[in-house]
């Protein structure tokens, strides 16, 4: 990973975008070696879509819509999940 890369310590990163899925663009990051936690969110997270990011290294998901205080699960990554 280049210098951008280690500015950054948490990515939120949505599944639905227009050009690129948000799992497309997980995988380009980690091809990249970028090992910044990540935080999946979408409007229709399934277990089955769960299971398919989990070996892409994703710290935690969370469902649209949400407020600002908010709750994520994780797989123990270490990050607080709670603002």
């Amino acid at each position: 990973a280049g210098p951008a890369a280690a500015a950054i310590d948490l990515v939120l990163l949505d599944l639905n975008l227009p050009e690129r899925s948000g799992k497309e663009v997980l995988a380009e990051m980690r091809r990249r070696a970028w090992s910044q936690p990540v935080i999946v969110f979408s409007g229709q997270l399934t277990a089955e879509t769960e299971a398919e990011l989990h070996p892409l290294g994703v710290s935690g998901f969370l469902a649209k819509p949400f407020r600002i205080a908010w709750s994520c699960r994780t797989n123990g990554s270490g990050i607080n999940p709670f603002f």
